[in-house]
């Protein structure tokens, strides 16, 4: 099966031109041989003069990086209305960038979360600009075609997806396209990030491929909800803009010209950029992950088996100076249940008027949990089959929330205990969620699932 969109490619438009001295070195190309010769005519070579040095620097990050990011074009099917035929309705756009020479795509997974087809449109060197010229050593040559042009054209795959982490927001796709298509984009680290580098960020909002966007490093460590509601915690803060569609593309370091983040998400009341973007830190475990994903397509996680209650809704029955995370259920045979965890119920007794509260987790496996972030970073450190102490606070004597009319209250009783639970770690695998997900989803773009709101681990 050709997988290549050919109706999708105008061989005779032009997408972008970048300087020859700053194309970048594909993954089949021998890096002996030179980048190209002007097929246009020296009419064409870049003026330089009028640039001062951050605008050339600027102009090298844009020009090395831009044919390692990709658009991202997703689908649905649904039935039309008049003939019944199957369809392929298009749902939205996103970003994301070429990880190595085998065509694996990284994005975010509520990119692609739902699609049934996903389409890739790349960078490809222009045919009349990929003629290799020998290697020279006049000067005066070399400096000429620093100043030539390079001319890409876009060309459009069906990708597949190779594995998903929705705890994370990642996802990696596969496109069958031959390596001298390919430019992998150059990998940094977030590891010594400081408030106030510039950072650049490349994407495609709006529809609007390849689109630049400057700005600062405006805050570290921060912390943002998944598709899952998990938290992700060591979220970069930017206020490069990042609009619906750079979701997925690359956050570069202006000083280095390499991938320091993946755009995620924007802090807006409109939707659109307010100067507030978040994106998924580049260090070792995310690294580690995303290869984890092309490897076995999958991230089998330590779960304890439970459904956590909403933060805002037990600060209302414990009160908001209660550090730790309250346990809202425990489904038989989990784990969790087999340790004797106790989750958050109604009393039978009185014909459910008041509720009794669960076992609130304060510990696990060693490390302090005050909140839902804390909880899920201890797991972060455990393996799936690792027996764990987990330390609860427990509800003693009559201590329980009665409800008077549309009120509810807490009846002080015997106050809580401390108690060590030992749990054997279950693992979870995203991956065949993912694919269920797929096989039951409604084919009607205005039925997606929606994130759950009860966090389950």
């Amino acid at each position: 099966m050709n997988n290549v969109m050919e109706d999708y490619v105008d061989p005779n438009k032009v997408v972008l031109t970048v300087r020859a001295r700053n194309v970048p070195v594909a993954a089949a190309a021998d890096a002996t041989t030179g980048s190209t010769a002007n097929p246009t005519g020296s009419n064409d070579a870049v003026c330089v003069s009028s640039l001062d040095v951050e605008d050339n620097d600027r102009i090298d990050v844009f020009e090395r990086a831009a044919p390692s990011v990709v658009n991202i074009d997703t689908f649905v099917e649904a039935k039309d209305s008049f003939s019944a035929n199957l369809l392929d309705i298009p749902v939205g756009t996103g970003s994301g960038f070429v990880w190595d020479d085998k065509g694996h795509i990284v994005t975010n997974y509520h990119v692609i979360r739902t699609m049934r087809t996903i389409n890739v449109a790349m960078l490809v060197k222009s045919p009349s600009s990929s003629s290799s010229s020998p290697p020279t050593t006049d000067t005066a040559d070399d400096n000429s075609k620093e100043d030539q042009l390079v001319e890409y054209r876009r060309k459009v795959y069906v990708a597949k997806v190779v594995g998903v982490d929705p705890n994370k927001d990642l996802a990696v796709l596969k496109i069958d396209a031959p390596k001298e298509d390919l430019y992998p984009i150059q990998v940094g680290t977030s590891h010594g990030l400081k408030v106030g580098q510039t950072a650049y960020a490349i994407g495609n909002p709006f529809g609007l491929d390849h689109t630049l966007t400057t700005g600062v490093i405006s805050g570290l460590h921060r912390t943002v909800k998944s598709p899952t509601g998990r938290p992700i915690t060591g979220i970069i803060q930017t206020d490069a803009s990042i609009n619906p569609g750079n979701s997925g593309g690359p956050l570069l370091l202006a000083s280095s010209g390499k991938l320091i983040g993946i755009n995620t998400s924007i802090y807006s009341p409109s939707g659109a950029s307010a100067g507030i973007g978040f994106a998924i830190p580049i260090e070792d475990g995310i690294v580690k992950l995303i290869n984890i994903l092309i490897k076995d397509g999958k991230v089998v996680r330590p779960i304890l088996g439970i459904r956590l209650m909403d933060g805002r809704q037990a600060r209302v029955l414990l009160g908001a100076s209660v550090p730790g995370v309250l346990v809202l259920d425990v489904p038989l045979d989990s784990p969790a249940a087999k340790g004797g965890m106790r989750g958050t119920r109604r009393n039978i007794e009185d014909g459910g008027g008041s509720i009794e509260i669960g076992d609130l987790i304060v510990e696990l496996g060693g490390y302090s949990v005050t909140g839902e972030a804390d909880l899920f970073d201890a797991l972060e450190r455990c393996k799936a089959g690792d027996d764990v102490d987990v330390v609860v606070k427990r509800s003693s004597g009559r201590s329980r929330t009665l409800r008077e009319g549309n009120e509810e209250k807490r009846e002080k009783g015997g106050g809580m205990v401390r108690k060590t639970l030992r749990v054997k770690l279950q693992g979870s695998d995203d991956q065949a969620k993912f694919f269920e997900s797929l096989s039951s989803s409604s084919s009607s773009p205005s039925e997606q699932q929606s994130p759950q709101r009860k966090l389950q681990m």
